[in-house]
């Protein structure tokens, strides 16, 4: 009997637990490998049904509007059919109409200005004549003064 202890004692001596650590290392990756699956993981559902339909439905459309603004009125009823041209919102319009009134006070100040601007031309081409003019006169005085000097 003393042979077998013996050799207990020097296998109880020879094991590190070097096994059993990556035994136990090698279950727990398993265990973490299996708990993310079961937490992440997608699984289609398949249900029978005695009384199921399927609805096809067309996409929203977007409506173009010609400006912004406040919303005044709306006819806007779901399920309710609308064709091109239909009017669904009223918009406020205020701040058009009083741009569009003041582009009118400017463009009827444009006619005013215009007609200030052809008689400023017209009084600078006149200018430009009289200086002319009065050029060609001075050089014609200049001339005849020269020749009068020649003559003496």
């Amino acid at each position: 009997m003393a042979v077998a202890f013996s050799r207990t004692t020097r296998a109880l001596n020879i094991d590190t637990g070097r096994s059993t650590f990556w035994l136990l290392v090698g279950a727990m990756g398993l265990l973490a490998i299996w708990l993310a699956w079961f937490s992440l993981a997608r699984v289609t559902v398949y249900e029978v049904s005695r009384a199921a339909h399927v609805e096809v439905g067309t996409t929203g459309s977007a409506v173009a509007t010609l400006g912004s603004g406040r919303l005044l009125t709306s006819r806007l009823v779901v399920g309710r059919r609308v064709r091109a041209g239909d009017a669904v919102a009223t918009l406020d319009n205020d701040q058009q109409r009083l741009q569009l009134g003041e582009a009118e006070a400017r463009l009827a100040g444009f006619a005013g200005r215009i007609a200030a601007l052809r008689r400023e031309l017209g009084a600078a081409a006149a200018a430009q004549s009289a200086m002319r003019r009065s050029g060609e006169a001075e050089r014609a005085a200049a001339n005849a003064q020269a020749r009068g000097a020649d003559a003496s």
